[in-house]
């Protein structure tokens, strides 16, 4: 890339050029020096509007390097966020939760962590409630309910890795 400093010099320049050039058109007699100086000044307009269009692409691609180097940490966060919870069936049924491995013991408390959010790349503590006589597991960041088809559960444990 273009260094932004050089750029700008090279800018003030070609102004300064421009300038030059319309000084000599303005005080040129001869009709072949101010034909030679006008398109000499349209060559130097295009070599601005060029420089112009180079430092708009280094600014897209600055802002692009940016949302990408954004997207890598979020994609590397989520890989050490992942890397904490176990898939597992507590009830032994068809509910599924995430739960923290023991070698994380150190690191977050005991809970289960919503299967929807987690496909999501994201980890949301499930919390209880009752209904219709069974504990139910509900997410506070999505829609999910997991019906543990329990009237009473064992509050969360950490699970071997």
């Amino acid at each position: 890339m273009v260094d932004p400093a050089t750029l700008s010099g090279t800018l003030a320049s070609l102004k300064a050029a421009s300038e030059l050039v319309s000084s000599l058109i303005r005080i040129g007699k001869d009709s072949e020096l101010q034909a030679q100086a006008m398109e000499l000044n349209q060559k130097i307009l295009d070599v601005q509007r060029d420089l112009f269009e180079i430092q708009n692409d280094q600014f897209k691609a600055r802002e692009r390097i940016q949302e990408l180097e954004k997207a890598l940490k979020s994609r590397e966060d989520w890989e050490e966020i992942k890397d904490r919870y176990k898939l597992v069936s507590p009830w032994g049924n068809a509910s599924f939760v995430y739960a923290v491995k023991e070698s994380y013991r150190d690191h977050a408390p005991a809970h289960w962590a919503c299967p929807n959010c987690y496909d999501n790349h994201q980890a949301s503590v499930l919390s209880q409630d009752k209904k219709d006589r069974s504990v139910v597991l509900v997410c506070s960041k999505c829609p999910a309910k997991i019906n543990t088809q329990y009237s009473g559960i064992n509050p969360p444990e950490y699970v071997p890795d």
